[in-house]
């Protein structure tokens, strides 16, 4: 998603210079794309949290542009509208990352519950051996 953001922000960059219509289109292509990517990672931030209830993630990837942006970076094409287009892009962008630093978080919470359980596994595996050598 974050690579689709990028490849629209560089389109943007070269219509903020004047690209004209062909950047219009390859940057809301890269747009379209990051939005159906943002579809499915919300699917799948759904199910995690699903698998793991107590997990608190704000999964509201929002890849917004709305119809008169659009509308306003095609037909009126000049530095505001194009402007306007990169300012969204960067948000969308700003979210992304704050859900993915998120899941990072978690990913490590629960790789250090894994650890703290293992540790307390291998204790409990030592007592028992020692009670049952002791028997």
């Amino acid at each position: 998603m974050l690579c689709s953001l990028s490849k629209a922000e560089d389109w943007g960059t070269w219509d903020l210079l004047g690209g004209g219509l062909l950047c219009d289109l390859a940057k809301h292509s890269d747009i379209d794309d990051a939005q159906t990517e943002a579809q499915q990672t919300q699917y799948l931030l759904r199910k995690f949290r699903t698998e793991l209830v107590d997990v608190r993630i704000d999964s509201d990837l929002r890849i917004e542009v709305g119809s008169f942006a659009r509308f306003a970076d095609f037909f009126f094409d000049g530095l505001f509208a194009d402007w306007c287009m990169q300012s969204k892009i960067h948000d969308s962008q700003a979210n992304v990352e704050s859900v993915e630093k998120q899941v990072e978080d978690v990913i490590i919470r629960l790789r250090l519950l894994a650890e703290n359980e293992t540790a307390a596994i291998i204790k409990l595996e030592k007592d028992i051996e020692i009670l049952v050598t002791d028997a």
